[in-house]
């Protein structure tokens, strides 16, 4: 199927195309179609996994919790330690 789009001849008005173009439309709708579902389907597993990570807990909310879990003083002390030794060595 061959399709005359009109064209701008610049008086600003748009006038029947003199030539066909050669170009089957309904292809040509047929991948925009196609590639607006494939960009839009992209987005949105982008945003699935921004919003999986942004919801997971962070290392300091585990750090904090393991904090919590201290029973007395000198128990939450051991624990900063440990934790303070981990980050030095590059673990948390």
């Amino acid at each position: 199927m061959r399709t005359y789009y009109p064209l701008y001849e610049g008086d600003g008005y748009l006038h029947p195309a003199r030539q066909s173009l050669g170009v089957d439309s309904r292809a040509v709708e047929t991948r925009a179609r196609a590639l607006r579902g494939e960009t839009l389907k992209a987005l949105l597993t982008r945003f699935g996994q921004w919003l999986e990570t942004s919801l997971r807990p962070g290392p300091r909310r585990d750090v904090e919790a393991y904090l919590a879990q201290s029973t007395d003083h000198a128990d939450l002390e051991r624990r900063l330690r440990d934790v303070e030794r981990k980050n030095q060595l590059g673990y948390c």
